[in-house]
């Protein structure tokens, strides 16, 4: 009886539909056999067979661990780590989504900050690391000698990883996959890491940070928004030897106007400042801030593409938006999937690349004197989540009723020329 179960087990996994209810199912079954009738068989195929399946990780061990973070045992996390082959990632989201809802460091995080492995690839993730990090760090006060051992462990990982020049496999692996995530939106626990910083150590600070596409467009809405006058004036001086140190895409004329209350930078120089390195593209597609957060959307952007000879359609990208849930974080991302493509309009995929995005949410604001389309500098807040007593958004900008719109500053100087 024993063998034929086996044999049902692995045949139901060389059949199994990769999503994540049918690979939970079995996979809730195989932890039963080894808990309950102490039987390993069972979770030795699960592990083999769903080790293999195309995105994985993504597909069944984030959400299974998200909705199980709080009560799942070490052997079974074990377990999905071994799943993830090497594709840590989706692990330290979900570790990520523990620690902003208020958890707190359980066994199942000091699993993963254990991990050798686990680490190496979190660190390789600049963004999601300083995320990870800070959600530890307040949690500083409640921290036992061990848990505080593994908090600075990580951050001394991180240190290592800075200072290497070597591309580890996580690199790669993350590389290969494709990220299309527009990435410079929602800095807040940088900016207040640059709050602190001394502005002497800004330009080795921003050197260290360039993972996180920290850019010119960021430093002037960072100057701009958040700087007292002296302060200001200090970065201002930083900002043109930064963008010569780092080769970054200069600003338009434009995009220093596009502020509600502008603290004027004044006069900046041509090594900051010029219409020749990036091109503005508006989408005229209007929305509630509220309704950008929670709905699937598709926002369409035209940018022709020199000797495009395609008939009746248009050259272009879209962004697509992840919606804020209890599961899933807010993104938008380029997508590239021709399902998502209207007749009307194409995407020149091997040329269009997010990394060339510079994305500004902007607000609408009518006044006696001007109606104004203004940047509402959404790369410095803090990420919005749901705020899980109220069930609504959680965000800094509370003016959630208000019309939006998006417009991408995207990065000319390697895009073919007419």
């Amino acid at each position: 009886m024993s063998e034929k179960c086996t044999a049902a087990f692995a045949q139901f996994c060389d059949n199994i539909s990769p999503d994540f209810t049918a690979i939970s199912f079995l996979f809730d079954e195989a932890v039963y056999s080894e808990c309950t009738l102490k039987r390993g068989d069972l979770m030795e195929i699960a592990i083999s067979k769903f080790s293999i399946i195309k995105n994985a990780a993504d597909v069944f061990v984030e959400p299974y661990l998200k909705e199980h973070f709080s009560d799942i045992k070490t052997s079974t996390l074990n377990h999905l780590l071994k799943i993830c082959k090497g594709r840590y990632i989706p692990v330290v989201r979900a570790l990520k989504q523990h620690l902003q809802c208020g958890g707190g460091i359980t066994d199942t995080v000091r699993t993963i900050l254990s991990s050798s492995e686990v680490v190496q690839c979190m660190v390789a993730q600049s963004l999601l690391y300083m995320e990870v990090y800070g959600l530890l760090l307040r949690q500083f006060s409640q921290m036992n000698p061990e848990d505080l051992k593994l908090v600075t462990s990580l951050f001394n990982a991180a240190l290592r990883k800075q200072d290497s020049p070597t591309t580890s496999a996580c690199d790669s692996i993350e590389v290969f996959s494709g990220n299309t995530t527009i990435t410079n939106l929602f800095h807040g626990y940088e900016r207040r890491f640059l709050d602190d910083m001394p502005i002497k150590d800004l330009g080795s600070t921003l050197s260290k940070l360039r993972n996180i596409k920290i850019n010119a467009f960021m430093m002037i809405e960072y100057a701009i928004k958040y700087c007292s006058p002296e302060r200001r004036e200090k970065i201002k001086e930083k900002i043109p030897g930064l963008c010569t140190e780092l080769s970054l895409c200069r600003v338009p004329n434009s995009f220093t106007e596009m502020f509600r209350n502008p603290q004027p930078l004044g006069d900046l120089p041509e090594s900051v400042v010029s219409d020749s390195d990036a091109a503005v593209i508006v989408c005229n597609k209007l929305i509630s801030l509220k309704d950008l957060f929670e709905t699937k959307n598709c926002f369409n952007f035209l940018f022709p593409f020199p000797g495009c000879n395609q008939q009746n359609t248009k050259c272009g990208f879209i962004l697509k938006v992840t919606p804020l849930s209890i599961s899933s974080e807010f993104e938008i991302d380029l997508t590239k999937d021709d399902k998502d493509y209207p007749a009307d309009l194409h995407c020149h995929k091997d040329v269009i690349s997010s990394a060339n995005m510079h994305l500004v949410i902007e607000k609408f604001f009518r006044t006696s004197k001007k109606d104004k389309w203004c940047n509402a500098c959404y790369s410095w807040f803090d990420r919005p989540k749901i705020n899980t007593r109220s069930g609504g958004i959680s965000f800094e900008d509370r003016h959630h009723g208000i019309a939006v719109r998006l417009v991408v500053y995207y990065d000319i100087r390697q895009y073919p020329k007419p």
